[in-house]
């Protein structure tokens, strides 16, 4: 483990305003533990080395003038093309999902192969709903609505929250959890407030991983309400892993999780009266809910567990 500069420190905060057509805080953070490990790096021997970020592309590249080794990057988003050519310098490229993988090779050129990010479905499983949980949050009586995710804007969970006034006039006992925190938080309340639901949505703050799966016991259905292409939702997934009726945009990689109408809904993002009747016909419909959720657990143990995920690094590293 190297130092960095973290994005919310005043210098990183100040390098960043100065230099804005260059450099953002996210990238100074990335890159800043280059000079700490650089040393590291040249005395010590290392037959593969993998990097999540295109901009190390450029260190590691560099390195390479002076050491052996292969160079593995794993593409987490859809990156700007500035460092396509750095990109291609790797010696293999790994997109965690189809779209990205498609993204990489219609933009750039780039050839990649898909490894999904994983979830560990001897973790995240079917389980009693939690008795401690329900209690705290006063959902013992009550059809879950579960959102789990940073709380900023373009997560979407100001869609779900909308869609509570048109939920609960079918569901009189509905209630909308939401786990996660972040500098959206506010404005979030902020909207339950002005549409006095006060009482019908729980933010339950950040939670452990390993607490996490209790969570998932809870809900009924679970909501991934994003509103802005993402390369993979591991939270979808997990929510899938735990047997769950899921509703997500349909956006980005959730096409690669969600087939709708058979392990769950796809839904027009920005639109909360989508996502109302989907809540709404999940309820109304308790064998359409019944194949949702064994469905959905099928579809993550075939596809996203954390060890179908291991044998094809193994495959790939064997291959190097």
């Amino acid at each position: 483990v190297f130092p960095y500069l973290q994005r919310q420190i005043f210098l990183n905060k100040f390098l960043s305003k100065i230099s804005q057509s260059i450099f953002s805080s996210y990238q100074i953070e990335c890159v800043s533990f280059w000079p700490f490990s650089f040393f590291h790096f040249l005395f010590n021997d290392y037959e593969i080395i993998q990097i999540h970020q295109p901009i190390d592309a450029l260190f590691f590249n560099f390195l390479k003038n002076f050491k052996k080794f292969k160079l593995v990057l794993t593409i987490n988003g859809f990156p700007t093309g500035i460092l396509k050519n750095e990109i291609k310098k790797c010696d293999k490229v790994i997109a965690i999902s189809e779209s990205v993988e498609q993204f990489m090779k219609e933009n750039y050129n780039i050839e990649s192969v898909t490894i999904f990010d994983p979830v560990n479905c001897s973790e995240f499983k079917p389980m009693q709903k939690n008795p401690e949980i329900l209690k705290k949050f006063d959902l013992e009586n009550s059809f879950t609505i579960l959102c789990v995710g940073r709380l900023v804007s373009w997560k979407g969970f100001q869609y779900a929250i909308k869609a509570m006034p048109q939920v609960l006039k079918k569901i009189p006992n509905a209630m909308l959890l939401i786990v996660g925190k972040g500098e959206f938080g506010e404005e979030l309340r902020k909207l339950v407030s002005e549409l006095n639901f006060e009482k019908n949505v729980v933010f339950a703050g950040q939670i452990s991983h390993e607490v996490l799966p209790q969570y998932y016991s809870v809900c009924d259905v679970f909501l991934q309400p994003s509103i802005a292409m993402e390369s993979l939702s591991l939270t979808l997934i997990s929510g899938q892993a735990c047997g769950k009726a899921c509703i997500a945009s349909n956006l980005g990689a959730m096409k690669e999780v969600i087939i709708n109408g058979e392990n769950g809904f796809l839904v027009v993002p920005e639109n909360e009266n989508a996502i109302a009747e989907k809540i709404i016909e999940i309820f109304s419909n308790t064998k359409l809910r019944k194949k949702f959720e064994e469905n959905a657990r099928k579809n993550a143990l075939q596809r996203f567990d954390l060890s179908k995920n291991i044998a094809k690094f193994e495959e790939l590293f064997s291959s190097l």
